[in-house]
């Protein structure tokens, strides 16, 4: 996601607003922050943001502030969410006799032969012809997901005492693209802390951890799926799975 508070402000600089988690710049991305751990958001886009921040204010302030204790009881918070993602619409592919007319033809006009292997597929018996549904090859289909869950884990414990106040979190994340290998994971780790150890000192700690793994091999699928070939036999190696349609 990106922001923009104040519009664009100039023609090649960042237009990103300056971020202020607990009264500390935060060099981070606001994706590093999980949202159960937020208490509060507010917007600086006027001369108020320059007069406090300056020029790093030019393009607007957001401020959190995250969550603390507030009651004398340990309290523990426990939330999960589940869902799924679709495509709100699939490429409809040519199947295999299609494909011949439109695409065979143009190659032999052109002087190009055709893979030995994809005129092979063709001429076999329909029963044998291929390893989904006894159908032609839609490498659209093979390569997406019908339904891509996402799931969301957030677990805190908070209290205070007449001097102390703490909160502690964590936060895990999955999501699965629609795409397969798209897959995305995110960890986070929070710790809010103050003692009040006489009556002018105080000592505090705000600590945040995050990682994100984008570790996921996700395809360009969309245009190597809409031209490879659906006479293409689907695994250069059945044993290994390995597809034969990228090197």
């Amino acid at each position: 996601p990106s922001m923009l508070i104040r519009g664009y402000t100039s023609l090649s600089a960042g237009q990103s607003p300056l971020i202020v988690v607990d009264g500390v710049i935060f060099g981070g991305s606001i994706s590093d922050l999980s949202t159960s751990d937020i208490e509060r958001v507010d917007v600086l886009k006027d001369a108020s943001s320059a007069a406090v921040y300056g020029s790093r204010a030019a393009n607007g302030v957001i401020i959190i502030t995250t969550r603390k204790g507030t009651s004398e009881k340990p309290m523990f918070n426990f939330n999960t969410y589940h869902g799924i993602q679709q495509m709100g619409k699939k490429v409809m592919m040519a199947g295999g006799e299609k494909y011949v007319q439109k695409i065979l033809d143009w190659r032999s006009i052109i002087g190009q032969t055709a893979d030995p292997a994809q005129i092979e597929n063709y001429l076999q018996p329909l029963e044998v012809q291929n390893y989904r549904d006894k159908t032609y090859t839609d490498w659209f289909d093979l390569l997406t997901r019908d339904a891509a869950p996402l799931s969301q884990y957030d677990l805190s414990v908070s209290g205070k005492t007449a001097k102390t106040n703490y909160y502690l979190s964590g936060s895990l994340t999955s999501q699965n693209g629609v795409v397969i290998g798209d897959d995305f994971k995110r960890s986070t780790l929070r710790a809010n802390f103050s003692n009040q150890i006489n009556e002018w000192l105080n000592i505090g700690l705000n600590a945040s951890f995050s990682h994100r793994d984008y570790s996921g091999q996700a395809v360009e699928f969309r245009e190597r799926a809409t031209f490879a070939s659906p006479l293409s036999t689907v695994y250069a190696d059945k044993k290994n799975n390995i597809l034969n349609m990228w090197p």
